[in-house]
């Protein structure tokens, strides 16, 4: 089956680059990592992208992120950049005197590159993608200790898995080039002379001791009705079915609304396929991947590609933030047998 290959992949990229320490997905199942959830803000007037997020798993050995946000240019080339202060204590002093990491580490007055040694900053390349027609950018990348993945920009890479600060940089790079070396370009190196390059969105995930609530009080679960409850039309545990699947989503005592809606006994579908709930973290907006989908437009049917095979269905709802409701609102979970 796909999905079960992309899992596969991932594990094998992941046990080349960590050796024989664990990736900190692995560590995070173990209950191992930490952690993290941020808001995305836009760079030109510091406002959160409406549904836009990202997470941070720490590990002794390295880190993991995954940023989902909207409002991309479509079509463009982007990249994600590593901004790492490995020693945050050492950045410069905001006007109440506490240290606040940001540009005034890594540019001087006259907008050169001039990191703050007390800082101990690093940028490297983080992961790349071509931006869908709707805008929507979603990313993932993991850094271990002492290495990097791609370009560095400057400093010593990762130190400091659990205590350093990390920032989150979305670049653009202006159109997706048709030419298959200039968008290598455009999708792993900053192309600092680019002029179309503009870094857009940013995230900052603060080490666990400065972290109270990382998203806020938007970052909440959301309170669900007792009688609530999703469930699929015509479709039923057992069903042989056939590719292209179309799966219909129902819900009781809930509306749907697109993610960032925030009202009362709302929210939007997630579809999860050969999916455990129990493996997810329902405290944290839910992760985008090929086995867990996002309705976040307000969607109520999807046509799912599968290989033949047998899967597992299940339904869950997400709130204004992605994050599930509380008690959780899904449906049965059903299997389904796809024929040839």
């Amino acid at each position: 089956m796909r999905q079960v290959l992309v899992v596969l992949i991932a594990g094998v990229v992941l046990q080349v680059i960590f050796g024989q320490a664990q990736s900190p997905m692995v560590e995070a199942e173990q209950g191992l990592a930490e952690i993290s959830t941020a808001e995305v803000l836009t760079f030109a007037h510091e406002t959160a992208v409406r549904g836009a997020w990202s997470q941070l798993i720490r590990t002794d050995n390295g880190v993991a992120m995954s940023l989902r946000t909207f409002d991309l240019d479509p079509g463009g080339a982007y990249t994600v950049w590593w901004v790492i202060f490995n020693t945050p204590q050492g950045c410069s002093p905001a006007d109440d005197g506490m240290p606040v990491c940001g540009e005034d580490d890594i540019f001087d007055a006259r907008g050169r590159v001039s990191p703050n040694p007390d800082a101990t900053i690093s940028v490297t390349w983080a992961a790349s993608n071509v931006i869908s027609d709707d805008g929507f950018g979603n990313f993932c990348g993991w850094l271990q200790k002492g290495q990097a993945m791609g370009e560095v920009l400057f400093g010593p890479g990762l130190v400091d898995p659990r205590g350093a600060e990390v920032h989150l940089v979305v670049r653009s790079h202006g159109r997706a080039s048709t030419y298959r070396n200039a968008l290598y370009t455009q999708l792993n190196s900053s192309e600092s002379r680019c002029r179309a390059c503009v870094d857009q969105q940013f995230s900052i995930h603060m080490p666990a001791e400065h972290m109270a609530d990382p998203m806020g009080p938007e970052g909440a679960r959301s309170p669900s009705p007792a009688d609530a409850r999703a469930y699929f039309v015509d479709l039923a545990d057992g069903d042989a079915v056939t590719s292209p699947l179309i799966v219909q989503f129902g819900l009781e005592g809930m509306e749907v609304v697109p993610a960032g809606t925030e009202a009362p006994d709302s929210g939007h579908h997630h579809l999860l396929i050969d999916t455990d709930v129990a493996m997810l973290d329902l405290n944290a907006p839910l992760p985008s991947t090929e086995t867990v989908r996002h309705f976040g437009q307000g969607q109520t049917e999807a046509t799912l590609e599968l290989e033949p095979g047998t899967y597992t269905l299940q339904l869950l709802l997400g709130n204004h933030s992605h994050i599930p409701h509380d008690p959780p609102v899904m449906s049965e979970k059903i299997t389904v047998i796809v024929g040839e």
